[in-house]
């Protein structure tokens, strides 16, 4: 892989290059100090993946986002921004404009420190960077064609042989995504009616700041209430929680018999992830058995497939986003293998089969 690394200062270009430099597939590194360097460099290297930084003087990180996408540069973009909520805010904005994904700036009381954060970022990065370009062509050509005709016969597969369960009429809606998560979520969570009469909680791979964000930002485009979730608060119908990044979440019966409300824990982390998607969906499995609905959107990694595997036990229905719209088909394609999917849909259709599941249907 090639890489560009645009920040202003030199310091954060010098981290970055060394922390990319352990990365065993990346091969040639270049950096820009501004968007005009970057915006020259961009077009005679044409990187495969380039890093952002937000705040520089001739154009903002946003701006140069813009500007390589209209010049046609086909790199995967990731936006560095501050560990801040106006930081969280822009590197929303990023993601909606394509990037795949956003890293906040560290602000360890040491350069190792900073280094390892930013090592720790970028590790889930590199590997949906590797599998993009894979399942684009563009490298690593030898892996691509048995994987993408294994993933097919997966889906296929799920498409006729879905699993037979008990599913009652869902009294819950719970969402796992990681890489590309904010771009799906806003793509189906706009298309869900005000008079959606069931609770949503989502968990989604993002960093403490970046949540409370998200969730500001769909609730201003969606038409059900979202909100970053809180310890004790009671589950609502029309609602949509997201769980704040750093802690876990889990849904646990009211104070009222036949109530929920949500419980946020400082249990460890799963699979690397803090909040997880198995501990929610485990826990929607036990509260609400086969009256819920699992979706398992884009994302690295096998996080949330556990959870669903027992939800799917239980009886709930299951629905995947599919390989062709998702950043990262990991999540969805080991679901999918594991024979635990009822759906498998685009990620602009998945909605109305929420809807039609619901229903029924």
């Amino acid at each position: 892989m090639k890489w560009l690394v645009v920040d202003d200062t030199s310091l954060y270009r010098k981290i970055l290059n060394d922390v990319l430099s352990t990365f065993p597939e990346v091969t040639e590194i270049q950096t820009a100090p501004n968007g005009s360097v970057a915006l020259r460099k961009a077009m005679a290297f044409r990187p495969d993946a380039i890093t952002l930084d937000y705040e520089m003087p001739d154009m903002n990180g946003l701006e140069v986002l813009h500007k390589l996408q209209k010049l046609g540069i086909k790199s995967e973009y990731i936006m560095i921004s501050a560990h801040t909520p106006q930081g969280a805010a822009i590197a929303i904005d990023a993601m909606d404009l394509g990037a795949i994904d956003a890293i906040a700036k560290p602000e360890g009381r040491n350069i190792e420190q900073n280094i390892q954060s930013l090592k720790s970022q970028l590790i889930p990065i590199m590997a949906a960077v590797k599998t993009r370009l894979t399942i684009n062509g563009a490298k690593f050509q030898a892996q691509s064609a048995p994987q993408k005709q294994q993933l097919q016969q997966l889906q296929n597969y799920a498409k006729i042989h879905t699993v037979a369960g008990k599913s009652k009429r869902p009294k819950i809606i719970a969402i796992g995504a990681s890489t590309g998560g904010p771009k799906a979520l806003t793509t189906v969570l706009t298309q869900l009616p005000q008079s959606l009469d069931v609770p949503v909680v989502i968990t989604i791979h993002m960093p403490r700041a970046f949540t409370g964000q998200l969730a500001d930002t769909l609730n201003k485009k969606c038409e059900v209430n979202v909100v970053e979730a809180q310890n004790g608060m009671k589950l609502e119908k029309g609602v949509v929680h997201i769980a704040p990044g750093g802690e876990q979440m889990r849904v646990a019966p009211g104070s009222i018999v036949g109530t929920h409300i949500i419980e946020l824990t400082d249990d460890p982390p799963e699979h690397n992830c803090k909040p997880s998607v198995d501990y929610l969906f485990r826990s929607v499995a036990k509260e609400y058995g086969a009256a819920a609905i699992g979706v398992i959107l884009t994302g690295m990694g096998y996080d949330g497939v556990a959870g669903m595997k027992l939800m799917k036990l239980q009886g709930a229905s299951t629905i995947a986003q599919n390989e062709e719209t998702c950043v990262v088909f990991g999540m969805p394609a080991k679901a999918i293998e594991d024979g635990i999917v009822d759906h498998i849909m685009p990620i602009d259709t998945l909605h109305t089969k929420i809807l039609k599941v619901m229903n029924g249907q």
